[in-house]
């Protein structure tokens, strides 16, 4: 018989099968791993939790090393941290199961010695933590999300307690996370709204569902700003609210909201719900291109289902014609350490462009592995769409539609270069309403806008549209830009404006009147270097039109 000893009660065993009793007696005491370690690193025994959790059977396991098991990464640390014998020594590895899984095991060790105090065996326990340091990582991820939104959201206790807040909300009510956890909410809600505020709570902790309002904040400096509210209550399993989740922006802030000090499980699947109550899209495009994740505001903005876009290409939401400068893209969301904002467009599901300002950043563990990239979505239409109309209503005159001096005056320069660089003919109109100030005085003003506008369209028909060019340069003084025109072409286009106009009635107020208009005709000449000296020439024919019985076209000389 040969006695073993341990640091803790001796223990006397007659041979090697009757130490594995000994071992399978202890093992049947838990359904954690358990496993027999020698001296020099290699297992002497594994219990059937080890085969179940790992995948490895008790034959394939027996006589290799204990850190053989661990994370490529790890096998090292584990073969060096192995010689280290500190008893009842806890920690944390990673193991690849023999399906090629990683799973996180925390481990317990205990020593056996001989009677002489040398090891015998080390003795390790240790359970599957693969569930939650994913959930970790899952809750992480979309914090990394919720970091990159434009949206304030402050999450609030039971107890009207602030217990989170993001950046954007500190940025917004200018305050330190510091000093807003902990603090009541009421520290936002200025005297003169605080009866309407204290209605809103209770209609949303009667009816418990989402509530919006427009209403004021009080900034961590003291200055009210406007915000648009939106408060989600948070509900457990019993129906019972647990939180409330406040979303606030103003005119000139788009924030997001992130959850935390939860259970790991809970602030995952709390952060998921703030997500999405976002009025913006938000997507998570994995490592290889295909979509892990999108907020119900996909839906609304792209038209397609949640399911039919999960786990398919980010591609599919882009037009063939960006496909190469979202692939340059994405590099340098890759290369970047700060969230990288470009303009581009989506692709809707009816095959209708939509314009985006794209806000993506690398999403990353805690050790740095590419998880993939976070993208929070801006639809620029209504914007795209003001700006045009801006841009419209800077070069067209207001009253007549006609193009105005400046668009005029952009359109000229652009026709002499191409008349330069072609050596096509250009030439000019210079018209004048006959005698508008008799109109003005006899019809008033609203006459004789009114003639301005008949005039408008009578000459514009006239015109090859889009190639020549009417504007309106002077308040009844208006011009032509006659793209590959000669001087006798130009002419003929000016007597059928006159013409067209001597024909015309306005009728105003119960009245009708004509009017008619003289015209004066120029060219472009070679070696000038803009328009400037033939509208000079055509505004001295217009006079020479004007001096010789109006109604009548004059043309400078060739």
């Amino acid at each position: 018989m040969m006695t073993k000893q341990s640091t803790g009660p001796s223990v006397t065993m007659d041979d090697d099968l009757q130490e594995s009793f000994f071992l399978e007696a202890l093992v049947d005491t838990t359904d954690a791993i358990f496993t027999a370690v020698r001296p020099d690193g290699t297992l002497a025994w594994v219990n059937s939790a080890f085969s179940r959790i790992t995948g490895y059977s008790f034959k394939e396991a027996v006589g290799r090393k204990v850190w053989e098991f661990r994370c490529p990464d790890e096998i090292e640390e584990g073969s060096r941290t192995f010689q280290v014998e500190v008893e009842g020594r806890r920690f944390e590895s990673r193991w690849r199961t023999r399906d090629d899984r990683t799973i996180h095991l925390s481990w317990t060790t205990r020593s056996l010695r001989n009677a002489d105090g040398s090891l015998h065996l080390r003795i390790g326990t240790a359970l599957d933590v693969t569930a939650e340091r994913e959930t970790e990582k899952r809750a992480a991820d979309l914090s990394l999300l919720l970091d990159r939104s434009m949206d304030a959201i402050i999450l609030i206790s039971n107890e009207r307690r602030i217990i989170y807040c993001n950046n954007a909300a500190c940025d917004l009510y200018r305050m330190t996370r510091e000093e807003m956890l902990g603090q009541p909410n009421d520290m936002f809600i200025p005297d003169s709204e605080s009866a309407r505020l204290a209605e809103f709570g209770m209609e949303i902790r009667r009816d418990k569902k989402p509530v919006e309002i427009e209403t004021w904040r009080r900034r961590g400096d003291g200055i009210q700003i406007p915000v648009h509210l939106r408060v989600t209550p948070l509900m457990d399993d019993d129906g019972l609210i647990t939180a409330l989740a406040s979303v606030s922006y103003d005119i000139s802030d788009r924030m997001a909201l992130e959850e935390r000090e939860r259970q790991a499980a809970e602030r995952a699947q709390l952060l998921a719900d703030l997500v999405e109550n976002l009025s913006d899209p938000v997507f998570h495009i994995r490592p290889d291109g295909t979509i892990g994740y999108v907020n119900s505001a996909c839906e609304r903005v792209y038209g397609h289902t949640r399911e039919e876009m999960l786990n398919q290409p980010s591609s599919m939401l882009r037009p063939d014609d960006r496909v190469a400068l979202m692939a340059k893209y994405i590099r340098e969301v890759q290369q970047s350490s700060q969230a990288v904002v470009m303009e581009t467009e989506a692709l809707h599901k009816d095959g209708s462009r939509i314009p985006m300002e794209l806000r993506s950043t690398t999403l990353r563990d805690e050790e740095g592995k590419v998880l993939g990239i976070g993208s929070v979505v801006r639809d620029m239409t209504l914007q795209k769409e003001l700006e045009a109309e801006l841009r419209r209503a800077a070069d067209t005159d207001a009253l007549t539609g006609l193009a105005n001096r400046h668009r005029f005056s952009r359109v000229a320069d652009a026709e002499v270069r191409r008349a330069i660089r072609y050596g096509h003919g250009l030439a000019v109109i210079a018209c004048d309403i006959d005698h508008f100030k008799s109109v003005n005085d006899s019809y008033g003003h609203a006459g004789g806008d009114l003639a301005l506008k008949v005039f408008a369209r009578a000459a514009s028909d006239c015109l090859r549209q889009p190639i020549d060019l009417l504007g309106r340069v002077g308040g009844e003084e208006f011009a032509v830009i006659l793209p590959e025109t000669d001087l006798s072409g130009a002419g003929r286009v000016a007597e059928r404006i006159r013409s067209a106009v001597e024909k015309v009635q306005v009728k105003h107020d119960g009245r009708a009147f004509g009017f008619t208009v003289s015209l004066g005709v120029s060219q472009f000449r070679d070696g000038e270097a803009s328009l400037e000296a033939a509208m000079k020439r055509a505004d001295d024919a217009l006079y020479r039109a004007k001096k010789s019985g109006r109604n009548r076209v004059e043309a400078a000389p060739g």
